[in-house]
């Protein structure tokens, strides 16, 4: 009996010490794996915050430009859109006025699924709502936005233009330019980016000459750009 109950005692710590892990339910190192675990939803809360600043942002630079609010283009009667007489039926395909002779051209909104007629002037403008009104325009916000953020962390972004025939001044003088996060030069480069028919893009930037394109580089391709509107 004396050998039976030292044995006992023995191991009886050890036991009452699993006894301590099993209620516990976890090892130490799990447990640090679930102190681990629980800072994550703070870390991720914060990084919304940022996300969401930048939405915040973009949605007041859209609002104060007031692309979503517009009056949508085109005439849902059977007539010319330039010269308003009523044709003898509602044209399915592009077609020219029999009485100005003015191209007619037949789209469908994006809004109400609506045909309408348009003339050759409101092409673009219609383009450009129908972007706004199919969704496309707050996918392509949402995106800039969340891209914002990531740049956030590099502390800027590289603004790119397209540099073609179709580009303008405003954008092309942005080209290749690195815009510092939250300054008020990426709020003016943000206004050109929300534009709904804006055609510019952004890159990281790694504030690293290996890494980044030199700005020798794209004031080379600024200067060939406004040069060859000299021409």
């Amino acid at each position: 009996m004396k050998i039976f109950q030292t044995l006992k005692d023995i191991f009886a710590p050890k036991t009452e010490e699993k006894e301590k892990t099993s209620a516990a339910g976890e090892t130490p190192g799990k447990a640090a794996e679930g102190a681990r675990a629980e800072k994550l939803p703070a870390q991720e809360g914060q990084k919304s915050a940022k996300a969401m600043n930048y939405a915040e942002l973009i949605n007041g630079l859209i609002s104060n430009a007031g692309y979503r609010n517009y009056k949508p283009v085109g005439i849902e009667e059977a007539a010319c859109p330039s010269c308003g007489k009523e044709l003898d039926s509602f044209p399915v395909r592009k077609m020219q006025c029999p009485s100005c002779g003015a191209d007619i051209f037949v789209r469908t909104r994006a809004s109400d699924k609506r045909k309408v007629l348009l003339t050759g002037d409101q092409l673009e403008e219609f383009e450009r709502q129908r972007t706004l009104d199919s969704g496309m325009y707050d996918t392509k916000m949402k995106n800039l936005a969340e891209r914002m953020e990531k740049y956030s962390d590099h502390g800027g972004w590289v603004f790119l233009s397209v540099l073609d025939e179709k580009d303008t001044p405003e954008y092309a003088e942005y080209h290749g330019m690195v815009i510092k996060s939250r300054s008020g030069e990426e709020k003016k480069a943000l206004g050109l980016l929300i534009r709904p028919d804006s055609r510019a893009r952004t890159k990281t930037w790694f504030n690293n000459p290996e890494q980044d394109t030199s700005p020798d580089e794209y004031e080379a391709q600024r200067k060939e750009w406004f040069d060859s509107r000299k021409k």
